[in-house]
């Protein structure tokens, strides 16, 4: 056996040398088809349908996959141990880890236990893995719990296989550790749900030196700024005037004037002369003692004049909600009473305005107003507040307030000014330091025209400028855009010239950027300045300078316009810590370091630890990490956690809301005093909902998944790939033809996986299936091992497949996606022409027999049948022409309809008329008047008369079991006159003579079984030939011959013979098995073919070969199966003396769900072909011929004399992993559907052209 298995793969190997003079096709049920070179491909080419067993793939260096081995179980996650070794985390949750050894070329592996104690210490699920390869320790987080003490953590040492003793002695009881990263080699964060340490001392010493004890002043920190109304223009409808005489004061919600309206509805509109983008309004709301106030409100824009959707916070139930055309606006008595039902800590209430300083908040409200978010980014001119209802029948609000994003600095200063002159406004301002006059416009721009001297700028006017200065209070990540406006409305663009643009830090007037900006652009246009940090303190704000440079070449040489437009600072991120002001006093403190989810670990700290030294010595610190616990909600769990790029970022149910869940700090300095990292600011990304797992990857990419969605963290953004609906478990990544791959997987061992690089989820279909489960680094061999299935056809085709000299070609027909097609037989025409049968229906309308017909030019035609309609389940089984009278006979299994006449068994279509004959056969049938099934036709040209063998007991009202004959003149069966008894199945039949007729099967003649008989028409008998005889190699009476060659074309001369469970040869005088020893249980042969080898194959051909010339090849079809070591194929080859696996065809990628039927060989030497001497010369005529359209006409020279004269495939599908397999450009267009009848002309032209 061993012997036999090492002859199998280096024939597996060496099977693609094989080359054959004939074109073959391949016809059958399949949607894939692939040429394994080894058993390695052959791995990927197979669905594995042991759901117990995963599949082991190597991802090369170069990028190629080849298959490793099988893992018998199921893989929660794997992490490299370094040295070609890799840890296995199982989903079972009593099941050891395992390790698994990788040999140095990565083709085998070995599996075993990381400790035979695990079951016996550990008890718990493992969410999640840390391992450091330096001191070779694994930290497994989880739920755990080790040796009954030691709580959320174990530690293993993987060097000396022993379990590690924690320092701090894990976590709580029940705590769960749910992330691990390493910020560097010596420390360590922890995230979960925990809230001490097991050893709870070290959370608490005093330090004896004194400390700060700290008063705190916070300032409003947002990136929302007020818009000025200064310059505005406000009007107003169904106003009080006798109460409210100027409507515009209520943009200073300071005094005491409101608007009122005389009744229940009215409008206030404000005309704002340049163009801001909203992001919140304020409505405070009537203070009245009468009780007026707005209940309803809409809020329209312009110029879209759009109502606006608009976002707010509930007073009563403190829940974010919606509205549009109907806006709730709460009485005054209202708020103050949610206001006390509410905490504190639930409300940004308004408490400084009345200070008169006031910069905006976050979405708020207060006893006094409510602020309402614009749902969508729009430009807006104008605003107009619509009332709709009031409280008490009168209508009025005491102040409005409209917000926008970022900060807005404008080269006219009237558009800085502040709305209210009687507090200080916490605006922006620019400042002109120029000579000359400067020309305000209703855009917010400034102009100023400077006179040049020869075309160039005076050395007086060189420091012509502006500088704009941005309310910037906060350090903190900001981009600075300059605006310049279009010079087409003004007519100036021939006098434009470059400025520079120069951005100052205001605390010691460093320069941070600087550009050159050319004004001649016709439209408003932006420049970025600058993105990054900026150091700002409430005194010292940067500034931005914009100062001439020089003129444009080409422009005007007598003047140059110099505009100033706009500022803007987009604030990506404000320190928080920075806003708190602190005044210092002095006091011991007993020290107790809260711990809340988060936990940093500092190796250094316990490199000398001693419980004896805890009152004196600080393990661990009040770093900044551990104290960002006591900023998340009570009882947080942190379920991911990455350090990535001088950033920590760190995931889970942080907080009440589903806002505040995914938080981005940047780690500064290491604190060698203590051994911890130090935290420059805490940010709140722009995320909802909480997040389950975070995860780091190849790429620069993080994958966040959140209530079975994925997202992508990316430059501090969340980006929303999809809803994966299911319940994503594990994450994963490997990067491949420079593209990064995600895997997603759940507990039930299902995967997606997204390309990052084009952006889509790889999906699966009938020619590619990939669930990857786990994917891990080989760190010394910088290869990447795969666990799960992988599954790819080399060709994704549907039921023919079509080989010239080992190039694949595709097939000439598409098939309807939405009938199960399957061909059955073929028939060979000539070199250009060919019928193809079976149960199929192509897109174009073509059923059960096409024909195929190859032109000049290299494209293809097909066609079908005139007048047949095919019921559903009707499949035709053989073809036979004759020469003689000009016919197409059809073997089929089922019936057919033509003109309302129902046939069965035998159809029979004139190729002169292109039509089905009149008078069609009498049905065949079985018993129960069941169809009968033609298996195999052969006609006598001598005497004009068909014989028809096959499954059926009656023809018409005619006994006539399993053999019949057609006479074509008389429109009639006849039973053949054989003087003894025939009995059985007919599935094959050949003349060796004009009088001999070889027939196979299941028969039996006077009760003698054999797979073959033959006829002898002369003598009106049947018998069993001696030299044929096979009763003595298969048992006759349960096995059935399907097909044979003679392959002497004699009754003594060599020949093959196949059924479903075996193939047999015939040297002339015995026969013997060929399969033998060489296939295993459930192999199913279909069907053969003999074919020429060319001479490239010749000079490694067999010594001898007893059953075939040594110039040719035997190939076979059906489910070959190999062996668990090669596998189960769907054709080999048969050289006399080893056998060689060809092609694995699979539907679905399943092997089981396919089938081959028919090997077609497009050569007339093929021995495939049932050519019995009766119709081997003459050749077709042409009157045939050219009646159906098969072939085109004598003396036609074709380009590619072969079955399709399909074009070649550039460049053969690579079938790259993961590559789409798209379709040729133009290949439907080179096909289509011809009636016979209209190639008839074609084919004139053609023979006399």
């Amino acid at each position: 056996m061993v012997a036999l298995l090492f002859l199998l793969v280096s024939l597996v190997v060496s099977c693609q040398a094989i080359n054959f003079a004939n074109d073959i096709s391949l016809l059958g049920r399949f949607n894939g088809l692939s040429t394994p070179n080894n058993t390695n491909q052959y791995r990927t080419s197979v669905r594995n349908e042991d759901s117990k067993s995963l599949g082991i793939f190597k991802l090369g260096q170069d990028e190629s996959i080849s298959f490793v081995s099988t893992f018998n179980g199921t893989i929660k996650q794997s992490y490299s141990l370094g040295n070609n070794s890799v840890l296995i985390i199982p989903i079972e949750e009593d099941q050891s880890p395992l390790v698994l050894e990788v040999n140095d070329g990565a083709s085998q592996v070995s599996v075993s236990n990381l400790t035979e104690e695990w079951s016996n210490q550990v008890q718990g699920s493992i969410q999640t893995v840390f391992v450091n390869q330096t001191s070779k320790l694994i930290y497994f987080g989880g739920n755990l719990t080790l040796n009954g003490s030691i709580f959320g953590l174990v530690c293993f040492n993987y060097e000396s296989s022993s379990f590690e003793s924690i320092p701090f002695q894990g976590f709580n009881e029940n705590a769960s550790v749910n992330a691990i990263v390493s910020i560097n080699d010596e420390n360590l964060v922890f995230g979960g749900s925990f809230y001490s340490l097991g050893n709870q001392s070290l959370l608490h010493h005093t330090v004896s030196n004194s400390s700060n004890s700290t008063e705190l002043t916070i300032y409003d920190v947002s990136p929302d700024q007020l818009t000025s109304f200064n310059i505005a223009d406000v009007s107003t409808a169904g106003t009080d005037e006798s109460l409210s005489a100027d409507p515009k004061s209520i943009t200073c919600p300071d005094g005491d004037n409101e608007w009122i309206l005389t009744g229940s509805q009215g409008t206030w509109l404000a005309m704002l002369h340049h163009t801001i983008i909203p992001s919140k309004v304020r409505l405070f709301q009537s203070t009245s003692a009468e009780g007026y106030g707005v209940e309803y409100f809409r809020l329209i824009t312009g110029p879209s004049n759009s109502i606006m959707n608009l976002t707010y916070v509930n007073p009563q139930t403190n829940q974010y909600e919606y509205c549009d055309a109907w806006c709730p606006l709460l009485s005054k008595s209202q708020l103050e009473e949610a206001l006390q039902n509410t905490n504190a800590s639930d409300v940004y209430e308004d408490t400084v305005f009345n200070e008169k300083t006031r910069t905006a908040g976050y979405l708020t409200w207060s006893a006094d107003y409510q602020e309402f978010e614009f749902h969508n980014e729009l430009d807006v001119t104008q605003v107009t507040i619509q009332v709709l209802s009031a409280y008490n029948e009168i209508g009025a609000l005491r102040g409005l307030q409209l917000y926008q994003s970022g900060i807005y600095v404008y080269g006219n200063e009237s558009f800085n000014e502040p709305t209210c002159d009687d507090f200080e406004f916490l605006s922006s301002s620019v400042s002109v330091d120029a000579p000359g006059s400067w020309t305000p416009h209703e855009d917010g721009s400034i102009t100023t025209t400077i006179s040049l001297s020869n075309g160039e700028i005076p050395a007086s006017d060189s420091t012509v400028g502006v500088t704009f200065h941005p309310n910037i209070s906060f350090p903190g990540d900001y981009e600075f855009y300059v605006y310049t406006p279009g010079c087409l409305a003004t007519s100036s663009c021939s006098t434009r010239g470059i400025v520079n643009a120069t951005l100052y830090n205001g605390i010691d007037n460093e320069q941070l950027a600087s550009i050159l900006i050319y004004q001649n652009n016709d439209f408003d246009k932006y420049d970025i300045l600058f993105n990054g940090r900026i150091n700002a303190t409430l005194d010292d704000h940067p500034y931005v300078t914009l100062e001439v440079e020089s003129t444009i070449p080409g422009n005007s040489e007598t003047e140059l316009e110099f505009a100033a437009y706009q500022l803007f600072v987009d604030i990506l991120f404000i320190d928080a810590d920075a806003a708190i002001n602190s005044t210092n006093s002095t006091r011991p403190l007993n020290l107790t370091v809260p711990l809340n989810g988060i936990f940093e670990y500092s190796l250094n700290n316990f490199s000398d630890f001693s419980t004896l030294r805890l009152s004196n010595h600080t393990f661990v610190g009040n770093s900044s990490i551990n104290l960002l616990g006591s900023s998340l909600q009570e009882n947080a769990t942190v379920n991911g956690l990455v350090y990535q790029d001088g950033k920590l970022y760190f995931g889970g149910k942080l907080s009440a809301n589903d806002e505040g869940n995914l938080l981005e700090v940047s780690i500064q300095n290491f604190n060698d005093s203590d051994n911890s990292f130090s935290t420059d600011g805490m940010r709140l990304l722009q995320f909802n909902g909480t997040v389950d797992s975070l995860t780091s990857t190849v790429g620069e990419d993080i994958t966040v998944i959140s209530n079975s969605s994925v997202f992508l963290l990316r430059d501090s953004n969340v980006l929303s790939l999809t809803d994966t609906n299911f319940t994503v478990s594990e994450t994963n990544s490997f990067k491949m033809n420079n593209s990064t791959f995600f895997l997603f997987k759940n507990d039930e061992g299902q995967s997606l996986v997204w390309n990052n690089g084009s952006s889509s989820w790889v999906e699966n279909n009938s020619s590619f299936f990939l669930n990857l489960t786990s994917s891990v680094g080989l760190d010394e061999l910088n290869d990447t091992l795969l666990f799960g299935d992988l599954v790819y056809s080399e060709h994704s085709i549907s039921n023919l497949a079509r080989f010239v000299d080992g190039e694949f070609f595709e097939p000439p027909f598409e098939f309807n996606s939405s009938f199960d097609s399957s061909l059955f037989t073929s028939y060979y025409i000539n070199e250009t022409a060919a019928l193809f049968g079976g149960r199929f229906r192509t897109s174009d309308g073509i059923a059960n027999v096409a024909i195929v017909l190859s032109l000049r030019n290299g494209s293809v035609q097909t066609s079908g049948l005139n007048g047949i309609e095919w019921e559903d389940d009707s499949v035709v089984t053989t073809f036979l022409i004759s020469q003689k009278d000009e016919y197409l006979f059809i073997g089929f299994n089922g019936t057919a309809e033509l003109n309302n006449t129902r046939v069965q068994g035998l159809l029979i279509y004139d190729l002169s008329q292109n039509e089905p004959v009149i008078h069609q056969p009498a049905p065949l049938n079985r018993e129960s008047d069941q169809p009968g099934i033609v298996h195999a036709l052969s006609y006598n040209t001598e005497e004009s008369y068909l014989l028809v063998g096959g499954d059926f007991e009656s023809a018409g009202s005619l006994s006539c079991e399993a053999f019949c004959r057609y006479e074509i003149s008389g429109s009639r069966w006849v039973k053949p006159s054989i003087s003894n008894s025939l009995a059985g199945e007919i599935h094959d039949m050949s003349y060796v003579s004009n009088t001999k007729l070889v027939v196979a099967g299941n028969l039996s003649v006077d009760g003698q079984n054999d797979g073959f008989v033959v006829f002898d028409s002369a003598k009106n008998e049947v018998n069993i030939s001696s030299a044929l005889s096979v009763s003595n190699i298969i048992d006759s009476e349960k096995e059935t011959i399907s097909q044979f060659l003679l392959v002497d074309s004699s009754l003594t001369g060599r020949a093959l013979a196949l059924g479903k469970n075996f193939i047999i040869g015939s040297n002339g005088t015995n026969w013997t098995r060929l399969d033998g020893d060489n296939f295993f249980e459930g192999t199913i042969f279909t069907n053969m073919a003999l074919l020429d080898l060319d001479a490239r194959t010749q000079n490694n051909r067999p010594a001898s070969n007893n059953f075939f010339d040594l110039d040719e090849i035997l190939v076979v079809s059906g489910f070959l199966n190999f062996g668990s070591d090669i596998g189960n194929y769907s054709t080999a080859f048969y050289n006399g003396s080893s056998w060689i696996p060809y092609t694995v065809t699979t539907n679905d990628l399943a092997l089981r769900n396919s089938t081959i039927n028919n090997i077609y060989a497009n050569s007339t030497s093929s021995r495939s072909l049932k050519n019995d001497i009766l119709l081997q010369a003459p050749q077709l005529g042409t009157g045939p011929v050219v009646g159906i359209g098969f072939a085109l006409a004598l003396g036609t020279t074709l380009l590619l004399g072969s079955l399709f004269a399909l074009y070649a495939i550039s460049n053969k599908r690579k079938n790259a992993f993961l590559e789409k397999q798209d379709p040729r450009v133009g290949e439907l267009e080179m096909m289509e559907k011809v009636p016979p009848d209209q190639v008839l002309d074609a084919m004139d032209q053609a023979k006399y052209r």
